[in-house]
């Protein structure tokens, strides 16, 4: 896709179970909800560099999506963004990532790391939950973590704000 477009409507290729790869072009902005849910055979995908919204559900049950590259100017993520993403195993997140939705990475069950920015604020309930194979660094930015937010995760490491000397808890 190639164009002005700036927004991906609401369930626009939802349940497009023959739809492999997507890449967007950077001046798309948000993605509404669910607007890729259930895309059952999504194996990678290309986040618009000036993407600064994933809304409710985007890429929710796309079971074999494996990889994708997400631009610089992304701050939030929508509540079951990309739950039951089974074959999602490593995601790095941008600096300027200030939200995490509510179940956003539920049943990641491959999920084994994920990088968290310093700039990030809020991580909502149970979003990382059920990720058994996860082991994750928290940073000590946060001011709010949501209710069973790291239920069943491998590892959970909580950065305290920086010091002298660099200190790390283990929950």
């Amino acid at each position: 896709m190639t164009g002005n477009l700036d927004e991906i409507r609401c369930y626009c290729f939802s349940n497009c179970e023959l739809l492999v790869s997507v890449s967007l072009p950077d001046c798309v902005t948000l993605f509404g909800d669910h607007c890729f849910n259930q895309c059952k055979s999504l194996e990678f995908i290309k986040l618009p560099e000036k993407l600064n919204e994933i809304q409710v559900g985007c890429f929710g049950g796309c079971i074999n999506l494996k990889r994708i590259e997400i631009g610089s100017k992304l701050y939030a993520i929508g509540s079951c963004c990309f739950r039951g993403c089974h074959n999602l195993e490593d995601l790095i997140l941008p600096n300027g990532l200030v939200l995490i939705g509510e179940k956003s990475f539920f049943d990641c069950i491959n999920l084994k790391t994920i990088i968290l920015p310093e700039s990030l604020k809020q991580i909502k309930d149970e979003c990382f939950g059920g990720c058994t194979t996860l082991e994750i660094t928290v940073p000590s930015t946060l001011v709010l973590i949501g209710k069973n937010a790291f239920s069943n995760c491998k590892s959970v490491i909580y950065q305290k704000k920086k010091t002298s000397k660099q200190e790390c808890i283990v929950i």
